[in-house]
């Protein structure tokens, strides 16, 4: 345990914060809190949310490409600050811990041990309050040579007597304009943003949850980890704008510093925050190692974001035929989930909703699914199953459980079906699609994180068009800045209704206009995240600057549109070319590529190669 507390803001002077941020710190604020508290205590009920808490994602290979040499750097001036040197020797296990879990050739040192520390290419200062001349002098002259520093929490806010000396230190490394301790708070919660290094292969809008600690928030031009609440809205430290940034990244010099405001050991016990920290621990040490860093980008054809909207056709089924015309005038597709034995009396309207895009299931009707035996789950998805196809002339893909409650026999009886996702709760924990185990199998669930009319509507009783349509575009904009998958769920009994059916109207027309997200349905959203989850990338660069980047199709999908972003190594610079090996080279920034590939087949691989530009380093 932490025996102080410093709280002493400080100020770096910097660039301006980057407009990007700013939009994603400011588009978020539409959210309303009491909403937000309603849906977490929703959602906390849930049985699907129960369900999947305790699962954790198949994600990319939260291991190194290759091994590289980390020194963990201990200064004993730090023992005085903690109530016995045996918390400081805990804390460097559970690095060396975490570093070996991720494939790094680990050793710990002291500030003067100089042939080990120059035999590292990462050095990592965990949780080390208290630095000495020797610890600061490695730190300069390290990045000086190349060399990654990485740094946690309050590293650097003493000298090695333990009296106080500022963030001077920390800022530097952070890049940042000004660094704070968090208020006091009952959970916190880090969510990443698409784009960054530090994001890298981790899912957009995923949330992290922390130990409760008197973490660190930066103010900076840029940011790959934000603190938030627990839905995703910025919070930030003692309520000063923009100082929520959880992690950052600086280039100074020759190397590379990575900051993060808290230590990725002191993360919640769940499966899911665990992965996370892994990948971020991992994306941590390439980047500041001066490795490349690649992934295939969320979205097809380089979208920032993704959309859909998605209807619960079940009570007062023929009310879905008033979005229908309004999603058809607009040129939106809508993914339908219809509770079958309903649609057996409504045929004509259920083959109108599947000419306009997706039809899903909402069982044959509409029972909850979650607590019955796994017969009797297969029985009733193998009904809806049939019923639907019987009339529509095809199998369904998508299955949205009743009240969104759903176990593990459900996905296996789903599977079972001929289903390939589920979307109901996840906890709130991604904005993203989870890939997520079933056995030997696997099954993709597309999770809402913002409020849907039963919330708004019949719990909340909020009628008026103007301010509905306000919360869900706001909801939008929020997940839009992460770049995740924002997903608009409604009822035919409720936002399906003429009175309020102008609330989904305009919240299509805002959604087609906006040329940079993928408008999409849940089915096509689950076979790209699955055809991208399966993906993988390896990235070779020359001493000449030839970066070579090869993609293979592993999948039994085709993979079409992928764009391929690589974190540049070392100071190496994106060229100006516009063409490169069949692929396209898109506009990113100078320390990043991003390739537009043509279709890749199941099984087939691409190999481009890029001639970087060599740049001096600052």
């Amino acid at each position: 345990m932490r025996a102080r507390t410093d709280r002493r803001g400080g100020a770096l002077s910097l660039v301006l914060v980057a407009l990007l941020i700013v939009a994603i710190s400011v588009a978020v604020v539409h959210w309303q809190a009491a909403a937000r508290e309603r849906r977490a205590s929703s959602v906390a009920a849930s049985t699907g949310a129960a369900t999947v808490i305790a699962m954790p994602p198949l994600v990319a290979p939260r291991v190194l490409p290759h091994a590289i040499r980390v020194a963990i750097v201990r200064d004993p001036g730090s023992d005085h600050y903690f109530e016995s040197k045996a918390a400081l020797d805990s804390v460097v296990g559970g690095w060396t811990s975490l570093l070996q879990r991720i494939g790094a050739d680990v050793a710990v040192a002291s500030p003067a041990d100089s042939a080990s520390l120059r035999a590292a290419r990462v050095l990592v200062f965990p949780s080390e309050p208290c630095l000495g001349k020797p610890a600061r002098d490695l730190i300069r002259s390290a990045l000086a040579r190349g060399q990654g520093v990485v740094t946690t929490w309050i590293t650097g806010t003493r000298d090695g007597g333990c009296a106080p000396v500022g963030w001077t230190l920390p800022a530097r490394l952070a890049g940042a304009m000004r660094l704070d301790t968090l208020d006091t708070r009952n959970a916190v919660y880090v969510t990443v943003p698409d784009g960054g290094p530090l994001s890298t292969e981790i899912p957009p809008g995923s949330r992290m949850e922390l130990l409760v600690a008197n973490h660190v928030a930066a103010r900076s031009a840029t940011r790959d980890l934000l603190y938030t609440d627990r839905m995703m809205n910025p919070e930030p430290a003692q309520g000063a704008e923009l100082l929520d940034g959880a992690a950052t990244t600086a280039r100074i010099g020759a190397g590379r510093s990575v900051y993060l405001g808290f230590d990725p050991i002191n993360v919640a016990k769940r499966p899911w925050s665990s992965v996370l920290a892994e990948l971020l621990a991992r994306n941590a040490i390439q980047w500041a190692a001066g490795d490349a860093l690649a992934s295939v980008e969320p979205w097809p054809r380089g979208r920032l974001a993704a959309a859909m909207i998605a209807q619960d056709v079940e009570d007062e089924f023929s009310n879905a035929v008033h979005a229908l015309d309004s999603l058809d005038a607009i040129g939106v597709r809508g993914t339908w989930y219809v509770v079958s034995q309903l649609a057996e009396r409504n045929e004509k309207l259920l083959k109108r909703l599947a000419r306009n895009g997706e039809v899903g299931t909402h069982t044959e009707n509409h029972d909850v699914l979650a607590g019955q035996g796994a017969e009797r789950q297969r029985d009733r998805l193998a009904v809806t199953q049939k019923q639907i196809a019987e009339m529509i002339g095809h199998r369904v893909a998508g299955l949205r459980p009743p009240e969104e409650q759903f176990d593990r026999n459900t996905m296996r009886a789903w599977l079972d079906a001929g289903g390939s996702y589920i979307f109901g709760a996840n906890d709130s924990r991604s904005a993203s699609p989870e890939l997520l185990p079933v056995g030997s199998d696997t099954l993709l669930l597309l999770g809402r994180v913002n409020n849907d009319d039963v919330i708004s509507v019949r719990r909340v009783g909020n009628l008026d068009v103007g301010r509905l349509t306000a919360e869900y575009l706001g909801a939008y904009e929020k997940v839009r800045a992460l770049g995740g998958l924002f997903i608009m769920s409604y009822h035919s009994q409720y936002m399906s209704r003429p009175e309020l059916v102008p609330v989904v109207a305009a919240v299509a027309r805002r959604l087609a206009a906006d040329t940079t997200v993928w408008l999409t349905t849940g089915g096509e959203a689950a076979s790209w995240w699955r055809a991208r989850m399966a993906a993988r990338i390896t990235v070779t660069t020359s001493p000449d600057g030839a970066m070579t980047v090869q993609i293979r199709n592993p999948s039994t999908l085709p993979l079409d549109g992928a764009v391929v972003r690589v974190q540049l190594p070392g100071t190496w610079r994106a060229p100006g070319a516009s063409e490169v090996g069949g692929a396209t080279l898109l506009a990113g920034s100078p320390t990043m590529v991003r390739l537009a590939l043509p279709r890749l087949e199941p099984g087939a691989m691409h190999e481009v190669t890029v001639t970087l530009a060599r740049t001096d380093a600052r």
